[in-house]
């Protein structure tokens, strides 16, 4: 192995300036969100990079449907997301940063969403239904 795998690098996630996630790694380490273990910088980079943009868009979106459902006013969506891995020097190994560009919200979205959350509450609802008759019987 080269000391460059055994070498760790922190890796930082930023969403509009603030840190949502951080941690240390080598190249040898599995990714903490994939489980993969990557050939080089780049591909730990872009592996964040891409799982931390798509997570940025999902939950801006769940967020002011969720909002547009409860009556409250919606959540100013994410607008930029980061990913930077430095060495122990500080020396940026991967910057990446991208400007996000989020798909709005429609009427038919937020009567979609609502029928969802009613179809999870019910399907909840009956779970704890069965696992009372359950312990019931038990």
């Amino acid at each position: 192995m080269s000391n460059e795998r055994d070498a760790e690098y922190r890796w930082e996630i930023r969403r509009d300036d603030r840190v949502v996630d951080q941690g240390r790694m080598s190249l040898d380490d599995e990714h903490p969100w994939t489980g993969d273990v990557a050939d080089n910088h780049f591909e730990v980079g872009s592996a964040f990079f891409e799982q931390a943009c798509y997570d940025a868009l999902e939950r801006s979106r769940d967020a002011i449907l969720d909002a547009h459902v409860e009556g409250r006013p919606a959540p100013e969506p994410v607008g930029v997301v980061s990913v930077l891995l430095q060495d122990d020097d500080g020396t940026a190994l991967v910057s990446m940063t991208a400007k996000l560009t989020h798909k709005p919200v429609t009427a038919e979205d937020v009567a979609e969403h609502r029928a969802l959350l009613q179809e999870c509450e019910e399907e909840d609802r009956r779970m704890l239904e069965a696992r009372k008759r359950q312990q019931a019987e038990s």
